[in-house]
């Protein structure tokens, strides 16, 4: 298996603490670990993106070739507001989010779950569409996921989407005008006089309102199981999803408050309550069943989409 890194709560099954009963893990490091889960598909069990997991089960029929056959394991355990990064050039009359309506936007990916809750922020607290944006893609082929699931040639629909060029850099066309906004790394744009961080606060206060408004704490990733793995081994699902949960307490247990906060914005519990970070379908089904009503919303799901579709039966009721 394969993570996206590593975090508080990860750790005690990274580093053995914790071990999924009757299950021998072996760790990969792999680079672009979602563009790799859908480019190559290798890996038995692996942490992935929501709503790339939810797109590929949908076109996979079209795209997939046999990849892309897995089941969700419903354990959360990072937080993700990429998005927060966003930077804007200071002649575009962009003080404030509600001010990207009408505007040129970029985005790492456009399917990805963290542009999937930006948009989903703009919608729920400012009114703005998707389809209200002009966005642009900044990724290339060979490290796009959306140009690996087909968004090139089969575009959300109804929302303007570009991709940029390989010789088009984000910065550059933030700087000139060409667009208006987008999170580019920030070492780079704070070096560029024609641009500004929108949320110097790192978002803590749009996600606060965000999170008081809705109650949802934008989980983008959860974990995927190859379906022949599962078809052999059914109980692999519930072990390894208890061992999330093990893990999790541990890293509750060794860190306390450090292990509860986000890492990108450092809310915690004072915000999210006593656990930030709830695993399991109970906990969760409101929050993704806004994420998957954002797809639709977003025309990156054509057809209706359930929980049940994607997650392992063995784990809805938990």
């Amino acid at each position: 298996m394969a993570c996206n890194g590593t975090n508080a709560r990860m750790a005690p099954l990274i580093d053995g603490t914790v071990k999924p009963e009757n299950i021998e893990l072996e760790f990969r490091t792999v680079n672009n670990l979602y563009y790799d889960n859908l480019h190559f598909d290798q890996l038995d069990l692996s942490e992935m993106s929501i709503s790339e997991t939810f797109i590929a089960r949908e076109r996979r029929q079209k795209l997939g070739g046999g990849k892309w056959d897995w089941s969700g394991i419903p354990g959360f355990l990072a937080r993700g507001h990429g998005w927060v990064g966003i930077y804007a050039n200071e002649a575009s009359g962009i003080k404030t989010l509600a001010d990207l309506n009408g505007k040129r936007v970029g985005i790492p990916d456009f399917e990805m779950t963290y542009a999937l809750w930006f948009r989903i922020v703009l919608k729920d607290l400012y009114g703005i569409d998707a389809s209200d944006i002009t966005w642009f893609n900044m990724r290339q082929r060979g490290d796009s996921h959306g140009l690996e699931l087909g968004l090139d040639d089969d575009p959300p629909v109804g929302v303007k989407l570009h991709f940029l060029k390989p010789d088009q850099d984000p910065v550059a066309m933030l700087a000139s005008g060409e667009l208006d906004a987008a999170p580019v790394p920030g070492p780079k744009a704070a070096e560029t006089p024609q641009l500004k961080r929108l949320l110097p606060d790192r978002g803590k206060e749009v996600i606060s309102q965000f999170f008081q408004k809705t109650g949802f704490h934008q989980p983008n990733h959860h974990f995927i199981v190859q379906n022949r793995v599962l078809k052999e081994h059914p109980w692999v699902a519930t072990a390894f999803f208890e061992a999330l949960q093990r893990s999790k307490a541990v890293a509750y247990e060794r860190a306390g408050a450090e292990a509860k906060a986000d890492e990108g914005t450092g809310l915690g519990p004072e915000l999210f309550g006593a656990d930030p970070y709830p695993l399991g379908i109970r906990a969760m089904r409101p929050t993704l069943e806004r994420a998957i009503r954002g797809l639709s919303e977003q025309g990156l799901l054509k057809e209706p989409a359930t929980i049940e579709d994607v997650y392992h039966p063995s784990l809805l009721d938990t």
